[in-house]
C-alpha cells in the first residue's frame, strides 16, 4: 500500500515571494522552503499570519537555496514549534549562515517581533 502524495503551497502562489510548500504523504511531511513575503505592505503583512499547517507536524525541511524569499521565515518556523533538521546542499548551508545577517536586519525593520535572534541560532541546517 502506498501513501498518496500531496503538495500544498503556502506561499509563492499568486505572487513570486514567500516560497513555502508542504509535500505530504500519509506518514511524512516535508516542507520545501519557508521564505518571506516581500514587496508591498499587504504582502509583508502575510509574514505575521499563521502558516496554514502545524510546524510541529513537519518531519523535515528542505531548503532549495538561500534567498530571503525562500529562507527568511525559517526562524519563525522554529519559534512556532519546528524542532527538526533543515536539509540543504553544503553551498546553500554556507550561504544560509551569511543570510542570517540579512535576516537579523530584516527582523530589526520589517519583521519586528516575528522571531528573535535566538530562533536563528536554534536552526539546525544540515548540508
Amino acid at each position: 500500500m502506498t501513501d498518496e502524495l500531496q503538495v500544498r503551497s503556502y506561499g509563492a502562489a499568486m505572487t513570486v515571494t514567500g516560497s513555502c510548500h508542504l509535500v505530504a504523504t500519509g506518514s511524512v511531511n516535508v516542507l520545501v522552503d519557508c521564505g518571506a513575503f516581500q514587496g508591498s505592505t499587504a504582502l509583508s503583512a502575510l509574514n505575521r499570519e499563521p502558516f496554514g499547517f502545524d510546524p510541529q507536524a513537519i518531519d523535515a525541511v528542505l531548503l532549495t537555496h538561500a534567498h530571503m524569499d525562500h529562507a527568511a521565515r525559517l526562524p519563525l518556523l522554529v519559534r512556532r514549534g519546528y524542532t527538526g533538521l533543515i536539509h540543504a546542499l553544503p553551498a546553500t548551508k554556507l550561504l544560509a549562515q551569511h543570510l542570517a545577517t540579512s535576516v537579523r536586519a530584516w527582523v530589526a525593520k520589517a519583521a519586528a517581533k516575528l522571531f528573535a535572534n535566538q530562533d536563528i541560532a536554534t536552526m539546525q541546517v544540515r548540508g
